[in-house]
């Protein structure tokens, strides 16, 4: 069965999930982060990359309004714009 840990979202980490069975540097096996819990509006630009998106999403100050979740499987963030994220990550 499969549940979720938070896990807090940092700015320039890549959260894209590492295939299982495949050997990982230092032991870890990244698992998929599926919603973006919003802390903090952001007051600046947001700029993120998806799961399976090549380029990166701008989104202009305000998208992300704090209390709300985003159903988005997050790939990167490279730019918070202000805001903080709280991110839904699937655990086995």
């Amino acid at each position: 069965m499969n549940g979720y840990s938070l896990v807090n979202i940092e700015e320039g980490k890549d959260y894209t999930p590492v295939a299982k069975g495949m050997l990982v540097l230092g032991g870890s096996i990244t698992p998929t982060v599926a919603a973006l819990h919003c802390t903090n509006t952001n007051t600046s630009c947001v700029f993120l990359q998806a799961l399976g998106d090549e380029h990166t999403t701008q989104f202009p100050p305000h998208s992300f309004t704090q209390g709300h979740v985003y159903p988005i499987f997050l790939a990167k963030i490279t730019q918070l714009g202000g805001a903080n994220f709280v991110g839904y990550q699937q655990t086995n």
